[in-house]
This record gives structure tokens, C-alpha cells and sequence, in this order.
């Protein structure tokens, strides 16, 4: 039995935090998996749960702003280092990368 309700593929992407709070700049991140519904991202700084932002996500030829909310943070040895978070709008361009990743990698 699948434990998520969308498939989610492996890659390391750049990705940047905005957000209204002087607490997002300069935050960077990587996404480490990805699906259409959300991704895993580690990074130096976690927000907290709820919390509600837009990613600023480095593709190729072009920066995609995906607003998302945290539903859960990641603790690795005594140190919060990465974030489940859900994309509230997956834009076409959204779902077109993320569509890209699962076929190169199946």
C-alpha cells in the first residue's frame, strides 16, 4: 500500500523562500523529492508548521513561484533541517516540471 496519495520523484532543485517576514530573506533551500501535491525541502531554516509562503522554485528558463503551507517540519538530530510542505496552486508550469522529472526518472 502506497503510504502518499500522489507519487513523488527523487532531485535536487534550488529553491528560495518569500514571504512577508523579514525571517524569509535570504532563506534558501533544496528540494529533495517533489510531486504535484508538494515536496520535501531541507534547508538551514524551517518555517513553522502552518506556516504559509511562496517558494521560489530555479528552473532552466524560467523562476516559478509556488505558494505553499508547511504541514510538517523534519527533525534531524536535535536540529530542525527540512520541511514537508503542500503546494496550495501548482501552476501549468508547476506540473509541467514536475510531470518532466517523473518521466526522466521512471
Amino acid at each position: 500500500m502506497e503510504k502518499r496519495a500522489h507519487q513523488r520523484v527523487n532531485t535536487i532543485i534550488a529553491a528560495r523562500f518569500s514571504g512577508d517576514s523579514s525571517y524569509y530573506a535570504n532563506c534558501l533551500g533544496t528540494i529533495m523529492n517533489i510531486s504535484t501535491n508538494g515536496m520535501r525541502v531541507e534547508s538551514c531554516k524551517c518555517l513553522p508548521v502552518n506556516a504559509n509562503a511562496t517558494l521560489l522554485l530555479f528552473s532552466i528558463d524560467q523562476v516559478l513561484h509556488v505558494p505553499f503551507k508547511v504541514v510538517r517540519i523534519i527533525n534531524k538530530s536535535n536540529f530542525y533541517s527540512a520541511m514537508g510542505i503542500k503546494v496550495m496552486q501548482a501552476t501549468p508550469e508547476y506540473l509541467e516540471l514536475v510531470e518532466g522529472l517523473m518521466s526522466t526518472n521512471s
